[in-house]
């Protein structure tokens, strides 16, 4: 018999302690239903929503963590596919190692592959690869080639026109050397790797997790959702309220679109990605139980109360029937017991010291004990840190009867093991005694879970972290390897110049013609020394990724007139018939693109079928082959009556220092690179090369490229011209047009600038030495200048900080400034064009270059 019971049974002895007694029961019973009754609904309520909750979390870590595995491995196969593509060729095996790789994370994995530039399918595994597939109108790969710069691009849910089922996919863009548009990586994830993700859940008979984009597009639903329910965004407004108000996820109850159930609803937005996990519980599964413990509770109230009424009613009967209210009360209390075994949490009640009077079985669960046990249990044997009269005098004295007092603590089972539970507290009075109702709910795992995502917030910060300590140590890398360039470049053409610059005055004052034609060989040795250098630059920077195109107006027609001047004598000399055959319409026609890199292929390909053919002839022509909106595909052929090349040495003609035969180097000279930066350059143009040749029958050599139309005429602006031009028609002209003229010469290196003034005094024009930067500025606040001709590395005051002061001064505000440097590195090529300055003159400068670009410059009027 309990104490409850013996308390109930010394108050009904007599008719006023029977009714005080009655009285004490209806009220703590009641008491104790009501808590357990709104207590019981917000446990399975809260309950419901916390398990919603924690369900949500899980699988949007699940996601979370499955996503950047993905976002990770397609990043880096990008990486490693565009450094493969710039080094010769894309390996199979990568592509295939890397399917394996998110094949072991993801067996669900829809497909990895490689589009191209024009969205056309080049590689996919895990099926058939090659071209045919156009992919072009798929919105991840218009808004990367829309874009090039941006990072990951996640599309869908749409079905796969590999496997013609329901996919979403993880794409990230591809960039040439140049930061340019060409191709996407992606990686699909199909509906089934959805399914096994949703369906690890355990969710009740009528619960369901759902998968959305950010814009509330279904991906994926379990229970499996009718194929043409994915993509479509039939949701219920209070979700589309929710995820307006409150994006970074939220709670609500309504019931769905798809199957009218009501549910208690969680969703999340997944870390870093477009998607959401919704998770509903539905409320016919969680508040069943509680709907018939309410009714349970309800029916046993009722009785309970009717049952004092009519004993207050029959008072003078009472004497003669109290053992059998006492039967019923025990009656009673049985039912009660029976109510609390019902619930989820642990129920128990304590009196003032401590002891346990009574508890539901979930308690003992709990506790890891045994319900025989709990007679002799106190507070301290289950809850070492919490003394009885912490739990039952702050409940006493910091709540009033009916309110709830709450706070976390540690369990510890028979076991020894330990538990975090949430304890709600509540206090009542029976008779003469307080006792205290407590409701236990064990919180071990969600304090798991909430331990297991900071942790793998943690890791994901440590790899952002990597990364980008990477990035910083690669960009780094690019800056000292342009400096080394720029460096070299000025180191090998200083010396250069003084040598062409010095050898072109002697030459133009000598009468004797031996000494002259002697002078001439020295000068083509130095123009051959010259072209070896500018290709062991220009294959440097290729290989360092540091080559920019320009995107300039001009036309073929000035393209076809300036090969045809510099390649003609050459050819006669040979007695070669040289043909250069561009339709007209072409030949007018404005278009956008890098005409000196477009011309350095031309003169390479062009002089190379020179060099190697003995008698016949030499035929350039150029076609239109394709034309978009956006872009001109024009191909260039290159035909000759050489020697001709085997096919098994034709592999070799496009790498660095390759030539079909060793031999050749020293038969005709060259160090095989202008093959090789012929083809980084046309694929940097967006266009193919490739040769067709058989020995003694000559060769073709063809490639194309592609450039922008305009509608424009050719636009006037001045651009240094890099080739040789006629220095006695420019020289004449000159004399005639500008006849002293004063020109600031600002060079600090002696030869150079004994060379550059000696040809402009010859000219007619009247040179002013600067031998700095600071004296240069001094001057020109001084007096008026035509033009200004700009050394870049100068003692004091470099010539880009010299340049951008003398642009302040109002009588040189629009005065051309040429760059005379040795640097040929696009790093220096912006600092120019940033200082103000106008042109770059590359050293070692030709007589007829400085003629003509200094004609140019004194023309050309500046804004």
């Amino acid at each position: 018999m309990s104490r409850l019971e013996r308390l109930l049974r010394r108050c009904a002895q007599g008719r006023c302690l029977f009714v005080a007694s009655a009285l004490l029961v209806v009220v703590a019973v009641v008491a104790l239903a009501s808590v357990s009754f709104f207590l019981e609904r917000d446990r399975y309520r809260e309950r419901a929503r916390v398990a919603t909750q924690n369900v949500t979390a899980l699988l949007e870590a699940k996601l979370a963590g499955d996503f950047r595995r993905v976002d990770l491995a397609i990043a880096n196969f990008a990486v490693e596919y565009m450094r493969d593509a710039r080094q010769g060729g894309v390996s199979s095996a990568r592509l295939e190692r890397a399917v394996d790789l998110l094949g072991a994370l993801f067996p669900e994995l829809e497909s990895l592959g490689v589009l191209d530039h024009q969205g056309v399918l080049q590689q996919a595994r895990p099926f058939p690869s090659g071209r045919g597939g156009d992919f072009s109108d798929r919105t991840y790969f218009t808004a990367a080639r829309e874009n090039p710069h941006r990072g990951l691009i996640v599309d869908g849910p749409f079905r796969s026109r590999l496997s013609q089922r329901p996919v979403v996919v993880f794409s990230y863009p591809l960039r040439d050397a140049d930061g340019r548009f060409a191709g996407v990586v992606f990686a699909a994830l199909s509906s089934e790797y959805f399914h096994g993700v949703l369906t690890r859940a355990d969710l009740g008979r009528h619960g369901a997790a759902t998968v959305r984009t950010a814009d509330l597009a279904l991906v994926y639903r379990n229970p499996r959702p009718e194929l043409a329910d994915i993509g479509g965004r039939n949701v219920s407004d209070q979700l589309r309220r929710a995820a307006a108000e409150a994006p970074g996820g939220g709670e609500f109850v309504a019931s769905t679109a798809l199957d009218g159930i009501e549910r208690s609803n969680a969703y999340r937005p997944v870390e870093g990605y477009p998607f959401y996990v919704l998770v509903g519980m539905a409320t016919e599964d969680f508040l069943g139980d509680w709907r018939r413990n309410t009714a349970l509770i309800g029916v046993f109230s009722g009785a309970l109360l009717l049952t004092v009424l009519l004993v207050l009613a029959a008072l003078y009967r009472l004497s003669r029937q109290q053992a059998a209210v006492g039967q019923a009360l025990a009656a009673e209390a049985e039912r009660f017991q029976t109510v609390l075994r019902t619930s989820a949490d642990g129920i128990h009640v304590l009196d003032r010291q401590g002891r346990l009077v009574l508890a539901n079985p979930a308690f003992f669960a709990l506790i890891g004990r045994d319900e025989n046990d709990g007679g002799n249990l106190r507070v301290g044997d289950w809850d070492p840190g919490t003394e009885a009269g912490m739990v039952t005098g702050a409940a006493a004295g910091g709540c009033a009867p009916g309110q709830v007092r709450q706070f976390a603590t540690r369990y510890r089972q028979a076991n020894g093991a330990m538990r975090d539970v949430d304890v709600n507290l509540s206090r009542f009075r029976l008779g003469s005694e307080e006792f205290v109702v407590a409701s236990a709910r064990d919180v071990t795992e969600k304090k798991r879970t909430v331990e297991m995502l900071e942790f793998m917030l943690g890791e994901h910060r440590k790899l952002n972290d990597e990364l980008a300590f990477r990035a910083r140590q690669a960009e780094a890398a690019n800056r000292a390897k342009d400096a080394f360039l720029a460096n070299v470049s000025h180191e090998l053409r200083t010396p250069l110049n003084g040598i062409m610059g010095m050898t072109q005055l002697v030459q133009r004052k000598l009468p004797d013609p031996a000494l002259r034609a002697r002078l001439e060989k020295v000068m083509q040795a130095s123009r051959h020394l010259r072209a070896i250098i500018n290709d062991l630059l220009d294959i440097s920077r290729i290989e360092a990724g540091r080559i920019v195109l320009e995107e300039t107006e001009f036309t073929l027609q000035a393209l076809v007139d300036s090969l045809r001047g510099l390649l003609g004598d050459a050819a006669r000399e040979k007695g070669l018939a040289l043909s250069i055959d561009v339709p007209p319409a072409l030949a007018r026609r404005t278009l956008y693109g890098d005409p000196v890199r477009l011309e350095q292929i031309l003169l390479n390909l062009t002089g190379n079928a020179i060099k190697f053919t003995s008698a016949g002839s030499i035929d350039v022509q150029a076609e239109l082959i394709g034309e978009t909106p956006g872009s001109v595909t024009v191909r260039f052929a290159v035909r000759d009556t050489g020697i001709g090349i085997a096919a098994e040495e034709q592999q070799r003609l496009f790498t660095a220092f390759g030539q079909a035969d060793a031999s050749l180097s020293r038969r005709y000279g060259g160090i095989g690179l202008g093959l090789a930066i012929s083809k980084r350059l046309i694929e940097l143009m967006g266009g193919e090369v490739g040769v067709e040749s058989a020995p003694g029958r000559g060769a073709v050599f063809w490639f194309t490229v592609r450039l922008a139309p305009s509608d424009r005429s050719p636009s006037v602006a001045w651009k240094a011209q890099p080739l040789e031009a006629s220095a006695v028609d420019d020289e004449a002209e000159l004399r005639r047009r500008f006849p002293g003229a004063r020109i600031l010469v600002v060079e600090d290196e002696p030869i150079h600038r004994e060379f550059v003034m000696g040809l402009l005094a010859e000219a007619g024009l009247v040179p002013v030495f600067a031998g700095d930067g600071q004296v240069a500025v001094e001057q020109a606040e001084a007096a008026d200048f035509d033009l200004i001709l700009m050394d870049m590395l100068l003692p004091r005051l470099d010539g880009i900080e010299a340049a951008r002061r003398i642009r302040k001064l109002p009588r040189h505000a629009r005065t051309p400034i040429l760059v005379l440097t040795a640097s040929a590195s696009e790093t220096t090529r912006a600092e120019c064009t940033r200082g103000g300055m106008n042109g770059i003159l590359l050293k070692p400068v030709l007589a007829g270059q400085l003629f003509r670009a200094v004609l140019q410059a004194l023309t050309v009027p500046h804004a």
